[in-house]
């Protein structure tokens, strides 16, 4: 008998007091680590995105440089766009010239007002609405320098993550024209827009 009772006196469960200890530890580590946690995801979110852009204007760089001319507006959707297959009538093509496409990690839809948030698309057609595409005042001296500019654009970005990303290129993260990358806020909780300068068309529109 001595040999049971002491078996389930060894075998009893927590006690409330006891639990209510674990919960109260696991809630306190949860909010230390868990902020933490987040920034990470979005520092290396930014990092990727900052990579896609950067290899999608090298791409387009290359592109000219080895056709002569600048490829056509475009999103970057899939492989069968002129930076993955020759476009027809385009001497020298020499590509690919990207080794992969996607959407960007930090965009969190729904996105208003434009389609396909989160794809990188190829821009040198001057906005009707705006001059956000082509227009950059590189020394952010408010006088604009370029105004036939080709740029990787972005949309479907949080405000916060756009000036993050401009801050990366630029070393100061606003809104508007202003050094290599424009951030426009067109409204909404993901309704920021950045485009990267990639060169000059050399047709300069006012």
């Amino acid at each position: 008998m001595c040999g049971l009772s002491s078996l389930r006196r060894d075998e009893r469960g927590f006690t409330l007091v006891e639990l209510l200890v674990v919960i109260a530890i696991i809630g306190v580590l949860a909010v230390i680590i868990a902020p933490n946690a987040f920034k990470a995801v979005n520092k290396s979110q930014n990092s990727k995105t900052v990579s896609d852009l950067k290899a999608v204007k090298s791409a387009v760089q290359s592109y000219y440089a080895d056709t002569g001319q600048w490829p056509s507006d475009h999103y970057i959707l899939n492989d069968n766009g002129p930076l993955f297959k020759s476009p027809s009538g385009v001497a020298g093509w020499n590509g690919p010239y990207l080794e992969r496409y996607g959407k960007s990690p930090l965009v969190r839809n729904p996105a208003p007002g434009r389609s396909y948030p989160g794809w990188y698309y190829i821009w040198k057609t001057k906005s009707t609405s705006g001059t956000y595409c082509c227009w950059f005042d590189l020394d952010n001296d408010g006088t604009v320098e370029v105004k036939d500019g080709i740029s990787v654009c972005l949309y479907g970005l949080s405000l916060a993550d756009a000036l993050r990303i401009d801050q990366i290129f630029d070393g100061e993260g606003k809104v508007g024209s202003s050094g290599t990358v424009n951030v426009l806020n067109l409204g909404g909780e993901n309704g920021a827009l950045i485009a990267l300068l990639i060169g000059r068309t050399g047709n300069d529109q006012n």
